[in-house]
């Protein structure tokens, strides 16, 4: 198990899909068996998901410690949207489940749809946090699930 989130980056493709990131844990994306934790750190750590245009460089830049990015870019038909959205999910929860850390942050560029199928399979069992671009990354404010269910319940 590491915790250096300054190792070395490797590129994998998976499907359509191409995976860029920490070496130690691309490389086990691939694995059909439940991978243990093979990062342990406390940082916040973000993975990007880089559909509609490229988000890695920017976040490095930035300063975010990220884990991997999805991509590659393109112009996505719309029916390849569904399927698209459920492999780009399974990706983020093999990492979720390989990686102990403070929080998971997601950068979604793709289009809204994508998005809310991504989240909607992805489900309320982790809270993810979320960034958005305005003229660089900006957190945004972590909804209330609790506050949620006890709205709907009545």
């Amino acid at each position: 198990m590491s915790n250096d989130l300054e190792q070395e980056k490797e590129k994998i493709k998976i499907g359509h899909l191409e995976v860029t990131g920490l070496s130690s844990l691309v490389t086990s994306l691939s694995d059909e068996k439940e991978s243990s934790t093979l990062l342990d750190t406390n940082a916040e750590v973000v993975i990007g998901v880089s559909l509609s245009r490229p988000v890695l460089q920017d976040l490095e830049r930035e300063g975010y410690s990220v884990i991997a990015d999805i991509g590659p870019p393109r112009q996505i038909e719309i029916s390849e949207m569904t399927g698209l959205a459920e492999d780009v999910a399974i990706i983020i929860d093999k990492l979720r489940r390989m990686v102990k850390c403070k929080s998971i942050t997601l950068v979604l560029s793709c289009p809204t749809a994508v998005a809310f199928m991504i989240g909607s399979l992805l489900g309320h069992q982790f809270t993810y946090r979320l960034l958005h671009w305005d003229n660089g990354y900006v957190r945004v404010p972590d909804y209330g699930i609790k506050r949620y269910r006890k709205e709907i319940k009545g």
